[in-house]
This record gives structure tokens, sequence and C-alpha cells, in this order.
């Protein structure tokens, strides 16, 4: 059993006959196709990245990802709109607080 103490994703290659769970980089001067020549400091989880086969599927899965990461931030953003002293802001800034405050996604 892996823990956080205790994780290498290198043992857990060398342990393990399933499918690859990282994506590892050769190293620049590998001889051979061996597990001794990947980087293993480079190693990145399969689970960490998306995939796509087409561009349409990559820029579907692209905006997603904005689209997830606007509505984590816009709450925090609309409740700090609430926090301004509107004593000198102009017209303009008014405006945009006040779209801001009625943004939904």
């Amino acid at each position: 059993m892996l823990t956080a103490l205790s994780f290498s994703c290198e043992s857990e290659a060398h342990s393990t006959n399933s499918y690859p769970l990282y994506f590892v980089p050769f190293r620049k001067n590998a001889k051979d196709l061996t597990l001794e020549n990947l980087a293993w400091s480079k190693a990145v989880s399969l689970s960490d990245r998306c995939y796509a086969d087409t561009e349409a599927e990559s820029i579907e899965q692209y905006n997603e990802l904005i689209l997830a990461s606007i509505k984590e931030i816009l709450p925090i953003i609309q409740k700090d709109t609430n926090e301004l002293i509107l004593d000198n802001l102009t017209p303009e800034q008014i405006a945009n607080i006040n779209a801001i405050k009625n943004l939904t996604i």
C-alpha cells in the first residue's frame, strides 16, 4: 500500500504489472528503452492531465476548465465587491461593480 509519506511512482512502476499510471519521459542520454532510463523526477500522473483526440474535443475541455475556474472564483469576487467604499469611484467603475454583482454562470 502506498501512503502520502512513502509514495514513489518509480517503485510503484517496478512493483506492479498493470497499466501505466504515469507519463515519464526518457532521460536525455537514454541508451535503451528500460525503466532505468526514464526521468522519474519528471513523472506526471495521467489523472493530472486532460487528453483529447481532436481539436474540437480539446477546445471543449479547455472551455470547461476555464468555466470551472470562473465558477470557483466568482463568488469570492462578488463578496469582495461588497467590501468596496464607493465614495471615490467613477460612474464607470460603479457600473462595472454592479455588472460583477449581477453576473451568473
